[in-house]
C-alpha cells in the first residue's frame, strides 16, 4: 500500500492559477500512474477512515462488537434481507431486490467502486473540507466488482461497479492521499475541463433526494448563520458557517459568508483563507478576487490587494469597485497617473458613481491641485449630501489650504451623519478651532477625541513640534495654552 502527497499549503499564499492547475494535474498523475500497474476500479473518500467497509458490516460491527466478528460472514444477513424483500416484490430478480435496496438506502454489503478515477476524485473532495481524503485503488482480478442492473441515471453517471465481501470489509491495493488543501481547486477543475460535479453526479430526481439528504442541514447550517450574522453575533455566526462547511465543503456561499464575518471582527487571515476556498471553487468569480483584496488593503498588503483587483477587472472589465479599489492602491504607491487613469474610466463607465469623484477627489488633493480636488468632491457631496465620506475628504483640503472655517463647517456634517472615526474628526476640528483662536472650542474638542481614543494624535499627526512649524500647513499663535498644545502630542502606547 502506497501514500503520496505534497506538502501542506497555506490557503493564505498568494499561489497563481497555473500553480494550482499543476498541483491538480501533479496529483491526479499520481492516480493514473498507480493505476497502470494493474487492472484496477477505484473509490473516493473524503476521509481516511479506520476501514473501507459495506453499511451492513457497519450496523452489525456495533451489535457484534461483543462476539468479535471474525469468521463471519455478513453476505448470509444480506441473503436474509433480501429473502424478506422478496415478499413483498415477488416480480424482481434478487439482483433487482438488491438494487433497489441499496438504490433507497436500506444497509446492504455492498461498497462502491467505479470505474473512472476522476468521479472517485470527485467523491475523495466533495465533504470535510477540513480533513485529508483518499482514492482507493482495489484490483478487479482478486475482488470481482460487478455492475448492477439498474435503470437509475445516478449508477450510469457515476460508472458504478460493486464488491459484496464475505467479511464486510475490503483492503485496498493502493492509496492515493488527497490533501486537504487540494480539494477545493480540484472541484473546480473537475466542473471546468471534465464536467463533474455535484448536478452530473447526481442527474436525476433520485439522485437529487440522495444529495439533498447528504447536504440538507448544510444549507439549514447557511440560513442559521446568516440570521445571526444579521443580528451582530458573529461568534454564533462563525459556528454555524463552520458547520455548514464541514457538512458540503463545495458551498463556495458558506466561505464566502464566514469571510465577511471574519472580516467585521478583523481577523483578517482568516478572512483571505476562505476567500482563497471561494476562489479555489470558482477561479471566474471576480467579486471574490476584490472581496479579498479588500482583506488584504485593510491588512496593510497594498500590493497583494492591487493584484486582486487587477485580476477582479481582467474577468469583470466593467467591474466599478474594482477600479476604484486599484486607484486607491496606486495612490498608495505614489502612482497618482495610475489611480486618475482607473478613476476617469470609472466616471466616463459611470457619472454618477459617488465613491469615484470622492477618490479623485482625494488624489487630486495629494497632488496639492487643490482646485480640481474640490471641484470633484463637492461633484460627490451634490450626489449623495447623507454620506459623510466627502465630507471629511473635503475637510482635509481644506486643512491642507488653511480654510479652517469651511473645514470646521464639512466636520461639523461628517460628526452630525455619523461619520466612522469620530475621535481623528473631533481632534481635526479641534485643529482648526486653535488655529481660529478659538481656545474653548478646541479644548473640548480634543478632550472628546481623547475620550473616545487616547491614541488619536499618534494617528493624525506625529508631534505638536510639527502641526506648530506648520508642516500640517497650520501656524499657531504664540499664545496658545499649553495645557491645548500638549492635548496635540501623541502618546506612549501601554
Amino acid at each position: 500500500m502506497s501514500n503520496n502527497g505534497p506538502s501542506r499549503r497555506d490557503a493564505s499564499t498568494e499561489i497563481s492559477y497555473e500553480d494550482i492547475i499543476d498541483a491538480v494535474l501533479e496529483k491526479l498523475g499520481d492516480i493514473v500512474r498507480a493505476a497502470s500497474e494493474g487492472n484496477f476500479v477505484f473509490r473516493g473518500e473524503p476521509k481516511c477512515y479506520e476501514e473501507i467497509s459495506s453499511s451492513l458490516y457497519r450496523e452489525y460491527k456495533v451489535s457484534l462488537q461483543p462476539f468479535g466478528v471474525d469468521g463471519f460472514d455478513i453476505r448470509h444477513v444480506q441473503d436474509e434481507i433480501i429473502d424478506d424483500a422478496a415478499s413483498y416484490a415477488d416480480a424482481l430478480t434478487r439482483e433487482d431486490l438488491i438494487s433497489q435496496l441499496q438504490h433507497y438506502g436500506h444497509p446492504t454489503n455492498l461498497i462502491d467502486f467505479t470505474t473512472d478515477y476522476l468521479i472517485a476524485v470527485f467523491f475523495a473532495c466533495s465533504s470535510e473540507p477540513n480533513d485529508d481524503g483518499r482514492v482507493i485503488l482495489l484490483n478487479t482480478v482478486s475482488n470481482s466488482p460487478f455492475r448492477l442492473r439498474s435503470p437509475v441515471n445516478r449508477i450510469k453517471a457515476q460508472k458504478s461497479v460493486f464488491v459484496n465481501p464475505s467479511s464486510g470489509v475490503v483492503i485496498p491495493d493502493q492509496t492515493i492521499l488527497i490533501p486537504r488543501d487540494l480539494k477545493l481547486p480540484i472541484l473546480a477543475y473537475l466542473r471546468e475541463f471534465h464536467n463533474i460535479s455535484t448536478n452530473t453526479i447526481y442527474d436525476d430526481i433520485h439522485g437529487y433526494i440522495k444529495n439533498s439528504n447528504i447536504h440538507r442541514s448544510a444549507y439549514t447550517e447557511f440560513h442559521i448563520a446568516g440570521l445571526y450574522l444579521n443580528q451582530g453575533n458573529h461568534d454564533e455566526a462563525l459556528k454555524h458557517y463552520s458547520r455548514s462547511i464541514e457538512l458540503n465543503g463545495d458551498q463556495k456561499e458558506s466561505y464566502a459568508n464566514r469571510a465577511v464575518t471574519f472580516t467585521r471582527i478583523g481577523k483578517h487571515d482568516e478572512a483571505i483563507r476562505d476567500f482563497s476556498q471561494v476562489i479555489a471553487l470558482d477561479p471566474q468569480d471576480a467579486r471574490a478576487y476584490w472581496e479579498r483584496g479588500q482583506v488584504f488593503f485593510d491588512s496593510g498588503q497594498p500590493e497583494l490587494a492591487e493584484k486582486d483587483f487587477t485580476e477582479a477587472i481582467r474577468l469583470d472589465e466593467r467591474m466599478e469597485d474594482a477600479y476604484i479599489a486599484r486607484a486607491a492602491c496606486r495612490v498608495h504607491r505614489t502612482d497618482f497617473d495610475g489611480a486618475m487613469e482607473d478613476l476617469n474610466f470609472v466616471i466616463e463607465l459611470n457619472p454618477e458613481n459617488q465613491s469615484a469623484y470622492n477618490r479623485r477627489g482625494c488624489a487630486f488633493g495629494a497632488i496639492g491641485n487643490s482646485q480640481l480636488a474640490l471641484h470633484d468632491l463637492d461633484t460627490a457631496i451634490k450626489l449623495d449630501p447623507t454620506n459623510p465620506v466627502p465630507f471629511i475628504s473635503r475637510a482635509l483640503v481644506h486643512l491642507d489650504t488653511g480654510e479652517h472655517k469651511d473645514a470646521i463647517s464639512d466636520l461639523d456634517m461628517f460628526i452630525r451623519l455619523g461619520g466612522d472615526d469620530q475621535s481623528a474628526a473631533h481632534f481635526r476640528r479641534g485643529i482648526s478651532q486653535i488655529a481660529l483662536g478659538n481656545y474653548e472650542e478646541a479644548c473640548a474638542d480634543l478632550r472628546t477625541a481623547q475620550d473616545l481614543d487616547p491614541y488619536v494624535a499618534n494617528r493624525v499627526v506625529k508631534s505638536a513640534s510639527e502641526v506648530r512649524d506648520g508642516s500640517e500647513h497650520i501656524v499657531f499663535d504664540d499664545d496658545v495654552p499649553k495645557d491645548i498644545l500638549e492635548m496635540l502630542k501623541p502618546r506612549l502606547f501601554g
